[in-house]
């Protein structure tokens, strides 16, 4: 759940960058683009030793600091590609790359607070970054795999948002708006099943979830393109055996079905991976 919890911050600190960006000038983007530094000055990476169950925290700033806290080499690899890519398409590589948890602080020596470093320059910093301290080599690769096709299993199901929410964007909501954001968020766990509650949310946000649930490319075929609520109850998935046949409780699939109308639909396509062709334990500093 923590894991969940860190992911879904992740993706919206970026999501919301991203969105910050699209509303700047043209002209200014492109000066920017044409003179980000493509490396962190300095880099400090040190080894976690706390114990701590969280999943990876990120931080970006816009000055172009990264932070990484409690991270594996495979969350860090994820971030450098702006979390394109999910956990199951960074393939290959040690075991230590999923045990061992590192602390990174990076930054450019010179940074300037009138300019936003976008997700996409911070990447670029980053995959720098693990090359040199991790001795990172990486390719890309297309191979085939098992993925999900979503699909309307009841047409009408769904309970379209009735604007009761605020959808997110680069600017506050006015100080007036009692309404709540709109988006994902996670009740706590009882009797080992997992709560997810969606206000105000889009099939392509819903999709991206599910995927990182399933472990596999989830393919939305629903043709839905208004916001809806709902609430989804099932319990996740620990391997592929029990995303078939799970037996301590509703699965996601059974629970899509029964409870929003959906289905997931098996086939076998094309998904590019990432592949580690060699890493190393950092040195320390």
């Amino acid at each position: 759940m923590a894991n969940a919890l860190m992911a879904s911050a992740r993706l919206l600190a970026l999501l919301t960058l991203t969105a910050v960006l699209c509303s700047l000038p043209t002209q200014l983007l492109a000066q920017a683009a044409a003179t980000a530094p493509t490396t962190f000055d300095v880099a400090s990476v040190r080894k976690n030793t706390s114990g701590g169950a969280a999943g990876g925290q990120f931080q970006i700033f816009p000055g172009g600091q990264f932070r990484a806290a409690n991270a594996t080499v495979r969350q860090l690899v994820q971030a450098a590609y702006d979390f394109t890519y999910e956990r199951f398409q960074i393939v290959g590589g040690p075991s230590w790359i999923d045990d061992e948890r590192y602390d990174v602080q990076a930054a450019p020596v010179a940074q300037s607070r009138d300019r936003i470093a976008t997700a996409q320059e911070i990447a670029v910093r980053i995959q720098a970054m693990l090359a040199d301290r991790f001795k990172l080599v990486l390719r890309r690769e297309t191979r085939e795999m098992q993925l999900y096709d979503l699909r309307l299993a009841r047409p009408g199901a769904l309970r379209a948002n009735t604007g009761t929410c605020a959808p997110r964007t680069p600017e506050p909501k006015a100080a007036d708006d009692a309404r709540p954001y709109c988006g994902l968020s996670f009740l706590p766990d009882s009797g080992g099943l997992e709560h997810l509650v969606g206000t105000g949310v889009r099939i392509p946000v819903l999709t991206r979830r599910l995927q990182q649930l399933v472990e596999a490319i989830v393919v939305d075929q629903t043709d839905l393109v208004a916001t809806y609520d709902f609430t989804l109850d099932y319990v996740r998935p620990r391997n592929f055996a029990e995303r078939r046949d799970v037996t301590d409780g509703v699965s996601i699939f059974t629970a899509l079905q029964e409870q929003m109308g959906m289905r997931l639909v098996p086939r076998r396509g094309p998904v590019e991976v990432m592949v580690i062709d060699s890493v190393e334990r950092p040195a320390e500093n």
